[in-house]
């Protein structure tokens, strides 16, 4: 029981820093592929740390929701942990980005155009959808998977 919450408490700190690299890398690379340089690797480094920080409280609680099914489930499948991931990341970012700020009740400062939410919801697939794709493949790997060879 031990060893198998400290797999997991592991295995989610690996996603939280493979989905907050995805969220830098997604940042930083394009400008540090036009003009490479040292202080876009320490950008990269530092927006990676702050990212991993932001995702292991946004997605904290979706993500505990789903260990606590998949473990009751006896479920051990990449592809289940893989789009769970995307969903958990994409949750994360409806609730932080949408939901939060409306329980502030300030008034919006103009009102919402339908193309500007696709473009949002969009963005949101795929940088937190994405992000949460790798970090559920990384949780995976590195809390559910059994190696070939050794049991449970």
């Amino acid at each position: 029981m031990i060893k198998a919450s400290i797999r997991s408490l592991l295995g989610y700190l690996a996603a939280c820093a493979a989905a907050g690299f995805f969220l830098a890398g997604m940042i930083v690379v394009p400008p540090l592929l036009e003009q490479p340089s040292w202080g876009g690797l320490h950008a990269l480094a530092v927006f990676t740390v702050l990212n991993s920080i932001f995702v292991a409280v946004a997605a904290f609680v979706p993500a505990l929701a789903v260990i606590i099914f998949a473990n009751r489930m006896n479920c051990h499948s990449g592809l289940f942990y893989a789009l769970a991931g995307a969903c958990v990341g994409f949750l994360s970012y409806v609730i932080w980005f949408w939901l939060l700020p409306l329980v502030q009740s300030q008034p919006m400062p103009r009102p919402l155009v339908a193309s500007e939410l696709l473009v949002a919801f969009g963005g949101a697939v795929l940088l937190f959808g994405g992000g949460g794709l790798l970090g559920g493949i990384i949780y995976w790997l590195v809390a559910v998977r059994v190696p070939a060879g050794r049991a449970g």
